[in-house]
């Protein structure tokens, strides 16, 4: 089974999405299961239910507290 993953991030612009892909690629997260709505600031990762989101939660939240963005984990979606 898979699952979607969604977080809200502070990204202001093309370099903090370019970031967070490089944070979450270097997590595990392959290009095609990676979608972020800069706009929206929407991140959202599609992974093996048997991951645990918090992998991903601390990647984004370490990239967060250095550049001071907000992230927040919203939860599974479907």
């Amino acid at each position: 089974m898979v699952k979607k993953v969604h977080f809200k991030v502070g990204m202001t612009c093309g370099g903090c999405k370019n970031a967070i892909t490089k944070v979450l690629t270097k997590a595990g997260v392959e290009d095609g299961n990676l979608e972020i709505d800069l706009e929206a600031k929407d991140v959202f990762i599609t992974c093996d239910d048997s991951i645990d989101p918090e992998i991903y939660n601390a990647a984004i939240s370490k990239w967060g507290n250095a550049s001071g963005k907000s992230v927040e984990y919203i939860g599974v979606v479907s």
